[in-house]
């Protein structure tokens, strides 16, 4: 188990999985070169800042309570899993 982003909840200690050496033939981030620096671009790194995801997953929130949902965050652009899913 590794660290990892949860769904834009939070970072999770130890809640990811990650294949061991011996399964490096299929595993897709061994096998495949994806930047994932890149994915959505430094303006959605700062989008995510203003981004309540978390707390509409939780239930503490609605959609129309987030300073960006129908602006910056579509469904064509989503910015959170919330707007993903």
């Amino acid at each position: 188990m590794v660290d990892g982003n949860w769904r834009g909840i939070a970072r999770v200690p130890r809640g990811n999985l990650e294949l061991r050496p011996e399964w490096d033939h299929v595993n897709a981030r061994r096998r495949f070169r994806i930047d994932t620096a890149a994915v959505g671009g430094a303006s959605h790194n700062l989008l995510a800042e203003h981004c309540i995801c978390g707390a509409i997953m939780s239930g503490l929130a609605r959609p129309s309570d987030c300073p960006i949902f129908g602006k910056e965050c579509r469904p064509d652009s989503p910015v959170g899993a919330c707007m993903v899913s």
